[in-house]
């Protein structure tokens, strides 16, 4: 055996011989393994830094066994990886049952809310530890206590002792292996004492003095763990790689300064979803020791959107995963529209994932009867998304929301997608929790030319029950459009000119309800080999659903209206004529009609309603 192999094992069996020929006490073998399983069942530090820092800091201040909380707590951490299941489910029994209430006063209390105690897996865990650090500090008392009764017997009556035990051999291996006596202290007396000094005094200086020294290096270093505080904020919600040059918070002026920030696209790696050179912030302080962070103004500078990075970002978690279609008769999916279908649903699934980290934490989502997924649905994406330990009870959270921007303003934002174009983003009450605060939260922007305007007023508000958009997109190619459509082979009717967008309607991640309007400007339309020239023509359009895999339907019957509405009574004509031919007789209303339309779309609406029975 290689020698220091042998020596650890002579070390471990000595420490074992201390506790049990030596002054170990009761209580200090039963604190040692409750708090040191405490430790082990807590996530990480950044879940609950301030649990982890006061089980640590009282371990240390009391009497406790500290080899013993060194082997509970490796073995709490073991079992907290292999029973974070069970640690999930039970903090879902405590934060979501009957004690709810109790958790919520905690949660939102001064200094405990560092504890963590909002995440399932914490709370959980904790009660785990409990149950854990009670059996097994039970098991050691009783060994220890055997193991006394008998060697105070053999102080009583040394005659009853084996012979070989008096050996010298004997006698050298025990000191070897185990250590010296016990002491001037008979065994009788070791187990008359049950607790003994419960302070530890070395413990208590230490603590003082890793307090003082926290605290000196929180104003030197204050920079850095300030940065890499955001940054791991910002990974977790963005989803993938934060670059931060640095971060500057000085909590008596109340101001916080962040510069080269850049947030790499989850679904495009490569690129930055959002860069910028320089954000300030005025911070209120009021709320701090709750866990809040309220700005009362940010401004970004220098911003855009879609460059290239130097060195490709990660995924800091994994993608939504892919919805499948669920579109009635029809009605088509992004799926039997769009050439880049996987693109787009890739953006709208980050968009999901944003609307839900935004509005997703009112106490009304734990119920099952809305139409959307239930709550119980909604933890399991969520625990995909994040994993066991990272996923919260949002609805403990009162009075004042997690994270709350009072205003936003950022002007001078490009976009690598709209080359040449500038926009000036506005916001209001951007929090957390929406449902917290006194006035609805929005977010508007606005092109420099005009060419796009955009504003959404978030739900989850008393003020407001929806997510509601309205977008207007102008002067877009009729054609580039075109390119983005499946076509199967066929080509649109509308070429050339330019396309106005108009939305209007509430946005949701499981229940979107979206009327769209597309205005077409000086297009020509191809019927039968002729060619009219449209100065206008709306095209109304409706997409609900899921807001990542939404349903899209053209309503066809009003195509003729339409036509006739904008005074091309010629192309109705046409039209009627092509729609004869087409059904190989007189042209009727019904059915028929729309889908005949909808073949001379170019297959953009290949689903069609089934037809009815013909009554004899």
């Amino acid at each position: 055996m290689d020698p220091s192999t042998s020596a650890h094992i002579v070390m471990i069996t000595r420490q074992i011989g201390k506790i049990l020929r030596g002054k170990a006490t009761p209580f200090q073998l039963i604190s040692a393994s409750i708090l040191a399983g405490m430790i082990g069942f807590i996530p990480d530090l950044t879940t609950a830094p301030g649990l982890f820092l006061f089980w640590l800091f009282l371990l240390v201040i009391l009497n406790a066994n500290l080899l013993i909380a060194a082997v509970v707590g490796s073995l709490a951490k073991l079992l907290s990886l292999l029973l974070m299941p069970v640690s999930f489910s039970v903090g879902q029994l405590l934060l979501d049952g009957p004690t709810e209430s109790l958790f919520k006063t905690l949660v939102n209390a001064p200094v405990i809310a560092f504890f963590g105690l909002d995440y399932y897996a914490v709370t959980g865990g904790q009660v785990i530890a409990l149950i854990l650090g009670v059996i097994i500090g039970f098991i050691l008392i009783r060994l220890v206590t055997v193991f006394r009764q008998k060697m105070a017997e053999r102080e009583k009556d040394p005659d009853k002792v084996h012979h070989w035990t008096k050996h010298r051999w004997f006698k050298i291996a025990l000191f070897f292996f185990v250590g010296g006596n016990k002491g001037e202290k008979t065994y009788d007396e070791l187990l008359a004492k049950r607790v003994g000094n419960p302070i530890r005094l070395l413990g208590l200086v230490l603590v003082v003095v890793t307090i003082c020294f926290l605290s000196i290096t929180a104003l030197f270093f204050q920079g850095p763990l300030v940065t890499s505080a955001i940054r791991s904020g910002l990974e977790e919600a963005n989803g993938a790689t934060v670059d931060l040059g640095s971060a500057d918070l000085n909590l008596k002026k109340g101001r916080l300064v962040l510069t080269d920030l850049a947030l790499a696209d989850p679904n495009a790696l490569e690129t930055d979803l959002f860069r910028t050179a320089l954000i300030e912030a005025d911070i209120s302080t009021a709320n701090l020791l709750r866990k809040r962070m309220v700005l009362d103004q940010l401004t970004i500078h220098n911003a855009s959107n879609g460059e290239s990075r130097k060195i490709p970002g990660q995924l800091t978690r994994p993608l939504p995963k892919d919805q499948k279609s669920d579109s009635e008769n029809g009605e088509e999916s992004i799926d039997d529209i769009l050439e880049n279908a996987k693109v787009w649903k890739e953006r709208l699934s980050q968009l999901r994932h944003w609307l839900e980290t935004l509005s997703q934490s009112d106490e009304e989502d734990k119920s099952d009867g809305s139409s959307g997924p239930s709550y119980q649905e909604q933890l399991e994406e969520r625990i995909r998304l994040l994993g066991y330990a990272k996923v919260r009870a949002k609805h403990l959270i009162t009075k004042t929301p997690t994270a709350l921007i009072k205003s936003l303003t950022a002007a001078g934002i490009t976009s690598t997608r709209l080359e040449g174009e500038t926009f000036t983003l506005d916001g209001k009450n951007i929090s957390t929790h929406p449902r917290l605060n006194s006035e609805a939260p929005e977010i508007s922007i606005l092109s420099d030319s005009g060419i796009l305007a955009a504003s959404l007023r978030f739900g989850f508000s008393p003020q407001q029950s929806d997510n509601h958009i309205q977008l207007t997109y102008k002067n877009q190619s009729l054609d580039a459009l075109a390119q983005q459509l499946k076509k199967d082979g066929k080509s649109l009717p509308f070429k050339g000119g330019t396309v106005d967008i108009f939305i209007d309607g509430t946005l949701s991640s499981t229940d979107s309800n979206l009327p769209v309007t597309l205005t077409l400007h000086n297009t020509t339309f191809s019927l039968g080999g002729r060619d009219t020239k449209i100065a206008e023509l709306a095209i109304p359009v409706t997409i609900h659903g899921p807001i990542d895999n939404p349903s899209i339907k053209v309503d066809s019957s009003q195509f003729k209206n339409l036509f006739l509405s904008a005074g091309k009574a010629e192309l109705s004509n046409r039209l009627s004529d092509e729609l004869q031919k087409q059904l190989g007789g007189e042209s009727k209303e019904g059915q028929d009609g729309k889908d005949a339309v909808s073949n001379l779309l170019g297959g953009f609406l290949k689903k069609k309603a089934p037809e009815e029975p013909k009554k004899e």
